[in-house]
């Protein structure tokens, strides 16, 4: 029978496949075990027939590596491998505690921090009456994950995040930042979706929102933490009880041996600047990508390394995926992938306006979370579809009212958080798409469709139908909600090509709800937390972008409730 490990497909033999391959397959048996002198180990896979014939492949995580000569030794408290989001937050609440800190990043610098911040009662929130029913979030998050996930782990950020966002805060306003909360949701709903106003941000100045990394290194450093760049994590040293006791890293002077007397706090992302490696562990998804936006640092360096030591990679694929990756007509979505053939993330890709596949007819309900639309179109040809629109899109985008950063229509809330750039910068946007030869621009829908590379006739009935339907306000094709069905009627119309704009993967090393590896037994491997993308347990196979700021206000809000645990300041 079929077997997920470590989130890749395998078979085993059967006992009378295994007969009949006799000495063969055991012979293949041993050279995989032996194989650890190498970057890569193989293994048995089971034919689909019981021929008895069997083929080798590769794990795609290796074996555990050899180091060469260490050439220096450290010992601390706490190490933090990768300095992104998470990494950072890391850092400074290791350091805010007392304890000896030292955080190590493969680049050059530290990663974003970005300024996206999903919580739960934070004091903005507080302050501007925002109310959000936690069991109702809580199951929401699980509903989206289809059951598989880790519930107390969603609870987790669900109950710490306020807190942590508040402590971070608290950390940034001597550097000119305000806290607020984005709670301008319309009806408070996207389609048929519920929308939950978690979505709160960090501003410097008047609206402007920028990273803050800078500012928490130099708070980390303030409290004597130390950081170091251009330094990797190669693999995780264990005693012989199974506890982590520190690493090996790597730079250009060598191998690195790091001693930790409380933890090692793993915040190395996902794999999305692996291409290869994506396509490998997500093939559905990567068959709808066209451009990745993530880190191209983040290439699974801790999820093998954490495996390495025993734990265990989600066994489901998850990806955080906008509809924002635009294509040149006639291109297709796939690896490999198109990143430096457009002009980057489409933000406005997000928009639910009438979308056809390849052959010309609708194919969903466009009225749905961002990534839907790239899910249904691995169902149709190249994976990748047309959003059509006219004249009329800024009235239809008002109409929309999404939200986070699909937003276009300036938000409401007070104080003002400076979501939503308003018609100009959308007008300026879509020039230079048009420019770019990947938006086309017609007089006709027959026209439109000729540039696109669509059947002219079936675009056009496509477009007459869906014209009746927004006039009627009842779309009993697909059940689009009335209030977001305009017809597309007016001179100029426009479309293009659209696939999947790859953020990062969030199917990572398995983790409990105090951040702590598991092993495949279940049981923590003593010494070992992991936070952020690096890590699963809540997301599978799609991201609710609908939640805003998710991704960041677990990772920071995981990255330090797993300080405070290896400290020994909550149990």
């Amino acid at each position: 029978m079929n077997e997920v490990k470590n989130g890749e497909v395998t078979t085993g033999l059967s006992r009378r496949g295994f007969l009949k391959a006799g000495g063969t397959a055991m012979g293949a048996v041993v050279l995989g075990g032996l194989a650890g002198c190498g970057d890569d180990v193989t293994k048995i896979v089971k034919s689909s027939t019981d021929s008895g014939s069997t083929t080798t492949e590769t794990l795609w995580y290796g074996t555990e590596p050899a180091t060469g000569t260490i050439v220096e030794e450290v010992t601390t408290d706490i190490l933090i491998c990768g300095l992104g989001h998470g990494g950072l937050n890391a850092t400074l609440a290791s350091a805010e505690a007392g304890a000896k800190t030292l955080a190590i990043e493969k680049a050059s610098g530290p990663g974003s921090v970005k300024t996206y911040l999903g919580a739960v009662g934070t004091t903005a929130q507080n302050n501007a009456g925002v109310n959000i029913n936690k069991g109702e979030l809580l199951n929401d998050i699980a509903r989206y994950a289809g059951g598989k996930c880790n519930y107390d782990l969603i609870r987790m950020w669900i109950d710490e995040s306020g807190a942590t966002v508040d402590w971070l805060a608290s950390y940034m306003a001597k550097y000119g930042y305000t806290h607020v909360a984005e709670y301008d949701v319309g009806d408070g709903t996207h389609g048929y979706f519920k929308v939950f106003p978690v979505h709160t941000k960090l501003l410097a100045g008047d609206n402007v929102t920028t990273g803050t990394a800078d500012a928490i290194v130099a708070e980390a450093e303030a409290l004597g933490a130390t950081l170091r760049y251009d330094t990797s994590l190669i693999k995780f040293i264990k005693d012989a009880s199974g506890k982590v006791t520190g690493v090996y890293a790597k730079n250009d002077k060598g191998y690195i041996k790091i001693s930790v007397s409380k933890a090692v706090i793993l915040c190395t992302g996902g794999y999305e600047g692996d291409a290869k490696l994506y396509t490998k562990l997500n093939p559905y998804a990567a068959g709808i990508t066209t451009i990745i936006a993530g880190r191209s640092y983040n290439t699974g360096d801790g999820i093998k390394a954490a495996i390495w030591a025993g734990g265990r990679k989600q066994e489901t694929a998850a990806v955080q995926l906008f509809d924002r990756g635009p294509v040149k007509p006639g291109d297709k979505a796939g690896y490999p992938f198109h990143s430096d053939e457009v002009m980057g993330p489409f933000w406005m890709g997000s928009q639910p306006f009438l979308k056809v596949n390849m052959k010309g007819k609708r194919f969903m309900n466009e009225s749905a979370p961002y990534d839907w639309p790239l899910f249904a179109a691995g169902y149709q040809n190249g994976g990748v579809y047309c959003p059509i629109f006219d004249a009329n899109y800024w009235d239809n985008i008002a109409g929309f009212h999404t939200i986070g950063c699909s937003r276009q229509i300036p938000s409401t809330t007070v104080p003002a958080t400076g979501e939503g750039q308003g018609k100009a910068n959308f007008d300026e946007t879509l020039a230079q798409y048009i420019g770019a030869g990947i938006i086309q621009q017609a007089d006709t829908i027959a026209e439109l469709a000729t540039k696109l590379g669509l059947p002219s006739a079936e675009l056009v009935n496509t477009v007459n139908r869906f014209n009746t339907l927004a006039q009627n306000k009842n779309d009993t094709d697909y059940g689009k909600p009335a209030k977001d069905l305009f017809p597309v009627n007016t001179p100029p119309f426009y479309g293009y090509t659209l696939g999947g704009s790859l953020m990062c993967t969030e199917d990572g090393i398995i983790i409990d709800e105090h951040c702590r590896v598991i092993d495949s037994d279940n049981n923590p491997i003593t010494g070992l937390y992991a936070a952020g993308n690096v890590s699963g347990g809540i997301f599978d196979t799609n991201y609710p972008e609908l939640i805003v700021g998710l991704t960041c206000g677990r990772a920071m809000t995981q990255a330090r409730h797993a300080v405070r645990h290896a400290l020994g300041i909550i149990s």
